[in-house]
């Protein structure tokens, strides 16, 4: 995919008046212009400033939960409740003041009156959009993916989550052939709670960014994790005394069990063997909306699905 780009830039950047500068624009346009608009489609009203020295945005935060509140059916991802951060303003020198992201144009407009903004608007533009969308996830098989490509992958968890120095989380995936990925799950994402539940067996599918990791190859970055099958967990315990129903404890190697209540002794007790369901973990699980990137589906998305076609919105707009 990549050599396909760069031909096509190759091709194109002589009859381009605008400075390339690292070819990122050009690349950027080129998808856009390619994107297939028969799907899945959100909106996201970007409004821009005349300072674009500065880092900070004057946006009331405030009012940003208002907004979020008052049209949460119709908007997403602006702002995210348990780290208490506003999602819809930028954080670098550029001309973009803030964004808004939603379902429906109209509604975006009003979002953006309900706002307390304290510098100079210079204008606003309403943009159709695949974020949100998933677009990216795509079913890949595990032992065709290659570096740098985003999609989709089954497989079965294959030995226990390793805790990695940060908090960050790898795990071994099996698919078909005897094929193997490595799996990462990222502190900053919170996935990290739910991977660390993972035990052998079982059958997950991994969303997320293919890369090349020295020592173990290629990896998958996670950015959804969707657990299809929990297999049951069997745990083994030291018998009960059968005389006082107390936990008994080893009375050292080859010398079998000793109550430590009644003092009864046994070297032919087995292990109480306990058979724990966790079908509770079957389901989605995706990460907290200041984690999210911006093609990733979050949870508020969920069953807004339908199918947009390329139409002008009604009335008089700027676009």
């Amino acid at each position: 995919h990549l050599d396909f780009v760069r031909n096509v830039v190759g091709k194109v950047r002589n009859r381009l008046i605008l400075p390339l500068g690292l070819n990122r624009g050009v690349i950027g346009a080129l998808a856009a212009i390619g994107w297939f608009m028969e799907g899945d489609c959100t909106y996201e009203l970007i409004a821009y400033r005349f300072d674009t020295s500065r880092v900070e945005r004057c946006v009331d935060e405030r009012s940003v939960i208002k907004m979020d509140i008052k049209f949460k059916q119709w908007v997403f991802s602006n702002y995210d409740y348990e780290s208490r951060k506003q999602l819809i303003t930028p954080h670098g020198p550029d001309p973009v003041l803030l964004g808004i992201r939603g379902e429906d144009p109209r509604i975006l407009v009003k979002a953006f009156e309900e706002l307390k903004i304290c510098e100079d608007v210079e204008g606003w533009l309403i943009f159709r959009t695949n974020q949100g969308t998933d677009a990216h996830h795509i079913d890949r098989d595990i032992n065709y993916v290659r570096p740098y490509q985003s999609g989709c992958i089954k497989g079965v968890v294959d030995g226990n989550p390793r805790v990695l120095r940060g908090g960050d989380v790898i795990i071994n995936i099996q698919g078909g052939n005897n094929a193997y990925i490595y799996a990462a799950f990222f502190k900053e994402t919170s996935l990290t709670r739910i991977a660390k539940k993972l035990i052998k067996g079982d059958y997950v599918r991994l969303c997320g960014t293919f890369k090349l990791w020295e020592g173990l190859g290629l990896v998958v970055h996670v950015e959804k994790l969707t657990i299809l099958k929990a297999v049951d967990e069997v745990v083994k315990m030291n018998p009960l005394c059968p005389k006082c129903g107390s936990r008994m404890k080893s009375a050292g190697r080859g010398k079998g069990w000793k109550c430590p209540k009644c003092g009864f002794r046994s070297k032919n007790l087995p292990y109480d063997v306990k058979i724990i369901s966790r079908s509770n973990l079957v389901g989605d699980y995706i990460p907290l909306d200041k984690a999210i990137k911006h093609l990733n589906k979050p949870l508020r998305r969920y069953g807004r699905e339908r199918v947009c076609r390329p139409e002008r919105p009604s009335g008089t707009w700027i676009l």
